[in-house]
């Protein structure tokens, strides 16, 4: 039985590290299976939203425009500033892999919201079934 948690951040970082040393492999692969909401963790979410900006406007991927969408987005110190995005930049992880974990992950999360409103639902429905109960005796 395999176990699918609901994050993996390696996962998530190595994916956002080969899009941003340039592999268009990566880019392609991860603009095909995953959405910004696939991100577990939020400064991931805005650091892809950063990369696929600058892929929408040609620009070359590094360190250094990555940094100056950020900047100009102001949210280079909510994703962790520039040695984070350095530390990305340094991931030598496969990222076909990565893509199946962060999709994996993110279905995993929707999983657990269905069952938790599921559960709710099946909670409101007992309390209405016990309160007609009571109004139905005597």
């Amino acid at each position: 039985m395999t176990t699918t948690t609901t994050s993996n951040p390696e996962a998530e970082r190595t994916v956002l590290g080969a899009i941003l040393r340039g592999n268009v492999y990566a880019l392609d692969l991860s603009g095909a299976h995953l959405t910004v909401e696939d991100f577990h963790a939020e400064r991931h979410r805005r650091i892809y939203r950063a990369l696929n900006r600058i892929a929408e406007h040609g620009e070359r991927m590094s360190v250094a425009t990555l940094r100056a969408e950020l900047v100009a987005a102001s949210e280079l110190e909510a994703v962790g500033g520039e040695n984070y995005l350095h530390y990305l930049a340094d991931d030598p992880q496969t990222v076909e892999r990565a893509v199946e974990d962060i999709r994996e992950a993110a279905l995993a999360r929707a999983k657990e919201r269905e069952a938790a409103l599921a559960h709710r639902q099946a909670a409101v429905a007992q309390h209405a079934a016990r309160v007609a109960a009571r109004k139905a005796i005597p």
